[in-house]
């Protein structure tokens, strides 16, 4: 087929002509059309775009009406759900929560800001609760490291300390801005910052060389606190290695707070350096605790024994420790026991411990039931004794002469065992584990009476056991129990 055109005038008019001759059939087709009408098709690529354009504004404006309705007929389920008895099902309420709360992360998402799930999930583990570690990975590494160029983890609270000194809310985002504002020039971003409902600042950094963040938190420290309105407590806690370690920071963060805040303290406090230093609170420190995790990881139970009654007679027969300084031996304990965890990937963390011998049984048990045994028939008969001490507590009428009967040894001879094996008397042993019961039963039900708490621990008078509580923890058993109930 052949194609011709031209363009002729006729009656002060251009017209366009297009002819095409059939190269089978001759036949010829002539088509005319005015050069004005044609400009006018010039347009269509605009045409067209506008179209488009318009088209996808629809679309957009569907989307976001059919998820608005959505969102808005879940609201209305749950609302209906609260008003009335409905016969919506659990398993429909967590549904519909899930929707809503999926279309307003999308929202959050595609304006381009972090969802409420990491501020969440933050809030979750600066409180020692459970929350994903994947979900916290995504939410930390958005900066300029990834994880395997971190080598050093830490985590930080900034608590006002002189609280009487508040005059407005203004001073109180003063000090967020300016926390927030030196942390950015000192770690270039790579952190996260969250203020929590009591005006304290948690911070969770990462470097790649712990001595270089280490160098970098002391000088902030000190700039910081000259730049404050306030006196401000920083509590740093140790380093850990892995992201999966993290885990280990808040109770080490949190138990030392609740230590420094009634004290009034101020500064830079390093975890490690309050922990390796002792402070003349308790014996445990980085290399007993170091110990410990080895003699658990390898299944060394009669070393573990041996550790804890060491640990029990330099802290509750050789000094008597304070309230606080017991709490803190327990905190410290149970820091131990989560970094256990977290190197061995245990999802399941332990209760917090309410005595030394929770401690003791948990590391036991997590050291398994083939253990290394120096003696078996020595470790064998100290498991006796303190199996038995621990259902026979309660007997106010136990003692030695009793215990050698049931288990058919000689007193005497049970007496030097004790002494020599366990490190204790059979009264001491059992003076201290009726305190720690005591204790236990305390942090377990404050509503119980002190005199009930008496009988359940194998005192059948209360005056004895306020004088031998008060010999252990330097205070009464009643003034515990309120603090408790507080």
């Amino acid at each position: 087929m052949n194609i011709n055109g031209s363009i002729i005038g006729l009656d002060k008019k251009e017209y366009i002509l297009l002819s095409s001759i059939g190269s089978e059939t001759q036949l010829k087709l002539i088509i005319g059309m005015a050069r004005d009408e044609f400009k006018d098709y010039e347009h269509i690529p605009f045409l067209i775009a506008a179209m488009v354009f318009i088209i996808l504004i629809l679309a957009s404006s569907w989307y976001t009406f059919s998820m608005l309705r959505r969102q808005n007929i879940a609201w209305k389920k749950l609302r209906h759900l609260a008003k009335t008895d409905s016969d919506l099902t659990y398993e429909d309420t967590v549904k519909l929560i899930e929707e809503i709360s999926k279309d307003a992360d999308e929202q959050v998402m595609e304006s381009g800001n972090n969802t409420y799930l990491t501020e969440t999930v933050f809030r979750r583990f600066i409180h020692e609760k459970d929350f994903s570690l994947e979900n916290l990975k995504q939410g930390f590494f958005r900066n300029s490291f990834s994880e395997e160029e971190i080598k050093a983890y830490t985590l930080l609270k900034i608590c006002i300390t002189d609280t009487f000194d508040y005059t407005n809310s203004n001073d109180i985002n003063f000090l967020r801005l300016l926390v927030e504002k030196q942390f950015n020039s000192y770690f270039s971003g790579d952190y996260y910052l969250y203020m929590d409902l009591s005006y304290n600042l948690w911070c969770f950094v990462s470097s790649e060389s712990y001595q270089t963040l280490l160098a970098l938190l002391k000088e902030y420290g000190a700039e910081i606190q000259k730049l404050s309105p306030f006196n401000l407590l920083i509590i740093q806690s140790s380093f850990v290695e892995t992201f999966k370690e993290v885990t280990t920071l808040p109770h080490q963060i949190n138990s030392l707070s609740s230590l420094l805040l009634e004290e009034r303290e101020s500064g830079l406090v390093l975890y490690s350096d309050y922990l390796t230093e002792g402070i003349s609170l308790h014996t445990y420190n980085k290399e007993v605790e170091s110990k410990l995790l080895a003699f658990t990881s390898t299944g060394q139970g009669d070393e573990i024994v041996e550790l804890f009654n060491k640990l029990y007679k330099e802290n509750f027969i050789d000094v008597k420790l304070s309230i606080d300084s017991y709490k803190w031996l327990l905190d410290s304990l149970y820091a131990s026991a989560v970094l256990y965890c977290s190197r061995m990937d245990k999802t399941q963390l332990p209760s917090k411990f309410t005595s030394v011998s929770c401690a003791k049984d948990f590391f036991l048990k997590e050291s398994g039931p083939c253990v290394c045994q120096k003696d078996s028939a020595e470790q064998k008969l100290i498991n006796q004794i303190i199996e038995y001490i621990s259902q026979h507590f309660s007997d106010m009428a136990l003692n030695l002469s009793i215990m050698a009967s049931d288990m058919n040894i000689k007193e005497n001879y049970i007496y030097h065992f004790m002494l020599t094996r366990i490190g204790q008397s059979f009264s001491a042993y059992l003076e201290n584990y009726r305190m720690n019961k005591a204790i236990e039963i305390f942090n377990q039900n404050p509503e119980l009476q002190v005199n009930d708490v008496a009988l359940m621990s194998g005192y059948n008078n209360p005056q004895t056991f306020r004088r031998v509580f008060k010999k252990h923890f330097g205070v009464l058993p009643g003034d515990y129990r309120i603090s408790k109930l507080t």
